[in-house]
């Protein structure tokens, strides 16, 4: 129970105005705006061998916007896994030029987790 009070404060911290680095609205973009996908390499802190724990992910990002933080939702295969050799993420993101970092829970393997991948962004001018 606590790690979804804790993944829900963590959610509604960085989404709002007074917390945010960068506005999460503007006149022209959003953070839910046009959906971008995300493909990446995962690591999951917590139990097990430190290889066991990386991962191959894909991300759906609730916006395309580069420089601009994201809702992310996911799955990662764990090829060095013997059991639960797949995850299931929430996560918030990052975006940049063409990289994208994330941070979020797993909820399959019940541990946290960071992201790293390719994006394709719009650049907003």
């Amino acid at each position: 129970m606590k790690k979804y009070l804790l993944s829900a404060a963590l959610l509604a911290l960085c989404t709002t105005q007074a917390f945010a680095i960068i506005p999460l609205c503007s006149e022209d973009k959003s953070f839910f705006d046009q959906p971008a996908v995300m493909l990446g390499v995962t690591f999951n802190f917590g139990g097990g061998a430190v290889a066991q724990n990386f991962g191959i992910s894909a991300k759906v990002l609730s916006n395309d916007w580069q420089d601009y933080q994201a809702a992310a939702v996911g799955v990662t295969y764990f090829p060095m896994k013997t059991d639960h050799k797949l995850g299931l993420d929430a996560s918030l993101a990052y975006k940049g030029s063409f990289a994208v970092g994330t941070i979020g829970w797993d909820f399959l393997n019940n541990q946290p987790q960071v992201s790293a991948g390719y994006v394709e962004v719009v650049r907003f001018v």
